[in-house]
């Protein structure tokens, strides 16, 4: 799974040398908000220029109700000086939001309006298999579903997606997690390093936008907030190897005392 617990993202921090190769996509320190309550289908959208990827960060959220609130999104400084993006729904309410980084171009209320060749970056900076997205998680609702998309300079489409469960997963997405289309098993053959846009995706329920509304047994109220997006390289060996290597030097360690 991608979000989880913050033990998980320490066990991977463990894998990672500090000269590790590493892209910012957005750590939130530009602060932006967008909220919407009623329920007309229009959303409320907004744009702002900063150290993220691109330059440019777009924000878009749509409500289905709103009898007690609605949805927000929020890139915001929190106490103790920690930057973060929110994804907030009232209590009782659904809804959806999307963070786009598609480069300069005017934002729209429209999910579909991505400006596919806005960015031209270079993303692979490893072995597929081992770079990806990276989330600094703060926190995570059980049934919220998200999902990451990617376009190439050649038109090229990439998507990952994932309903949270409570048991939590990992909070890195490698590149070959990625499928040409939701719903299949077929891979991508996305080109990493010539990316003109990416949007990440949340939905407080288990539905996805082809069913907007969302209608019938989604949980309201299914929150989550990051840090930070960023590519990285998680090199082997793989942390499991790193845990086993640490229990087999307590052991050792313990033999010698015995012996002594």
């Amino acid at each position: 799974r991608v979000i989880t617990a913050a033990v998980s993202a320490a066990v991977i921090g463990l894998a990672a040398p500090a000269t590790a190769s590493s892209i910012l996509i957005d750590d939130f320190a530009d602060p932006d908000r967008v909220a919407d309550a009623p329920n007309d289908g229009d959303g409320i959208a907004s744009q702002v220029d900063g150290g993220m990827i691109g330059g440019y960060r777009d924000l878009l959220v749509q409500s289905d109700q709103n009898l007690t609130g609605g949805t927000e999104l929020v890139a915001r400084e929190r106490d103790g000086g920690v930057t973060a993006l929110e994804f907030n729904n009232a209590t009782n309410v659904t809804g959806r939001g999307w963070v786009t980084y598609d480069g300069s171009r005017a934002v729209g209320t429209n999910p579909d309006f991505v400006d596919t060749k806005g960015l031209d970056v270079d993303l692979l900076i490893g072995p597929e298999n081992l770079t990806g997205f990276l989330f600094g998680i703060l926190s995570a609702d059980a049934r919220l579903y998200i999902e990451i998309r990617a376009w190439d300079l050649d038109d090229k489409f990439a998507v990952f997606s994932e309903t949270l469960d409570a048991g939590g997963g990992n909070p890195f997405v490698p590149f070959t997690a990625f499928r040409a289309a939701l719903g299949t098993d077929t891979p991508s053959s996305i080109n990493w390093s010539r990316i003109g846009a990416l949007q990440f995706f949340a939905e407080s329920g288990t539905c996805i936008e082809s069913t907007n509304p969302c209608v019938g047994g989604l949980a309201g109220s299914l929150d989550g907030a990051i840090t930070q997006i960023s590519v990285e390289v998680i090199p082997l060996p793989a942390p499991a190897l790193l845990l086993l290597g640490g229990l087999g030097g307590l052991g050792a360690l313990r033999l010698r005392k015995r012996k002594a």
